[in-house]
């Protein structure tokens, strides 16, 4: 009697684990995981540019102000992304309209030469991510799967990442 009940009360466990994972971890888009400060991820997208820019010091200063203002914008925009509450089409929106005006000021302060280099980085990356929008759900396994997921931090970086990083 005294084994019966042992293994009853095992299964509920494994049963009340297993319904747990099955239900999600109960974070909204963008809360998996604790992404770097905004003023890491700045610096990080300022650099990027920099070295691929060859940016000098003063538009360096004012591009990392841009990506700050704009990282700032995304970790609002993320607080805003409880579970359960928002409204994700139009956080997605919202994303896409700081994302536009964080071009619009980097692109200003551009010389011509680096607004070629910059556009064209752009469409590299546009390329990329169609690829890869393409080609998901085509990763090893059985076909029941839909690939890869996506990383839950800021995809900031992803327009300065190169080919099989």
């Amino acid at each position: 009697m005294k084994t019966k009940f042992v293994l009853v009360l095992f299964l509920a466990l494994v049963w009340m684990i297993g319904t747990s994972y099955a239900q999600g971890n109960g974070k909204g888009i963008g809360q998996g995981k604790n992404p770097k400060p905004a003023t890491e991820r700045a610096q990080k997208r300022t650099d990027k540019l920099t070295q691929k820019l060859g940016l000098s010091e003063d538009q360096k200063k004012q591009i990392y102000d841009i990506n700050l203002a704009t990282a700032q914008t995304h970790d609002a925009i993320r607080a805003k992304n409880q579970p359960g509450k928002g409204d994700r089409p139009a956080l997605v929106q919202e994303r896409r309209a700081a994302e536009q005006e964080r071009d619009s000021k980097i692109t200003a302060v551009l010389t011509p030469d680096q607004l070629t280099k910059y556009n064209q980085m752009k469409a590299e990356a546009k390329a990329r991510a169609a690829d890869k929008m393409k080609n998901k759900g085509k990763g090893k396994g059985k076909g029941k799967g839909k690939g890869k997921p996506a990383p839950e931090e800021d995809n900031d970086e992803d327009m300065f990442e190169e080919d099989g990083k």
